[in-house]
């Protein structure tokens, strides 16, 4: 498939989403981005989520991102270092995806600096404050967002044995069970979308929830039946269906 803008390589969730589906991505055939081997001169106080973005990707490549690049840097410390008095790591889709990068790479081995502990107590805390008055969570406002609920399940997934954390995926599942529609996925500021389907679709996943199961069924159709309408007829997914459907 031929990605429209004219992206010259990889992202780093098309070389996650590849290698996902045992995609060969070191035979040449695929272009891989200069920052998988060189360091790019990422700052290590970076208030986006590039920290985030490399971590994931150099994973999926069988690289260590405690040990990034020819400067030899701890990602995952740097990140670490980026956790605020009040737990928080940047704003609250940052947090979500940092507690999500960082856990990951405790669960696998990786030195993660000063991920300890305290700090998981903190940012679990801080995350918990975010709960809006339904349950679920959201980027702004006061109502639930199915995207950054189900963002907030990647997160919450690697904290099921504790009670406080385990009380809000079950608000959280119930959002996303109220808010569900009636072809079986989710929408975004009134718009159903593949996005919203397959960020909630992973949360669901993240703790342990099964998408086909009855439960997650509108009408007969489950979410993986809202997500599959949004393929095109040359493989790729379109974010919305209608007249400005197109390869996303």
């Amino acid at each position: 498939t031929v990605f429209p803008y004219g992206i010259p390589e990889l992202s780093w969730t098309e070389i996650v989403a590849l290698k996902a589906s045992g995609f060969n991505l070191e035979d040449g055939t695929v272009q891989i981005p200069k920052w998988v081997e060189s360091d790019p001169g990422l700052k290590p106080n970076e208030m986006d989520t590039l920290h985030i973005r490399y971590i994931f990707a150099l994973l999926a490549l069988g690289k260590d991102p405690s040990n990034a690049w020819e400067t030899e840097r701890n990602l995952f410390a740097e990140l670490a270092a980026q956790q605020n008095a009040d737990g928080a790591i940047g704003g609250v889709n940052k947090h979500m995806w940092a507690m999500h990068a960082l856990e990951t790479g405790s669960e696998l081995g990786y030195d993660v600096g000063n991920w300890d502990n305290s700090a998981k107590n903190k940012a679990l805390k801080y995350l918990l404050t975010q709960v809006k008055a339904d349950g679920g969570f959201a980027f702004s406002g006061q109502t639930a967002d199915s995207d950054m609920t189900g963002m907030a399940l990647l997160a919450l997934g690697h904290y099921q044995d504790d009670s406080a954390a385990v009380n809000a995926i079950e608000r959280a599942k119930s959002v996303l069970l109220k808010k569900q529609l009636d072809t079986g996925g989710w929408d975004s500021f009134n718009q159903e979308n593949s996005n919203s389907i397959a960020t909630v679709i992973s949360g669901l996943v993240a703790v342990g929830e099964n998408p086909m199961s009855e439960k997650w069924k509108k009408g007969g159709r489950s979410p993986l039946d809202a997500l599959e309408s949004f393929q095109l007829e040359n493989g790729a997914f379109t974010y919305t269906l209608g007249k400005y459907a197109a390869t996303n």
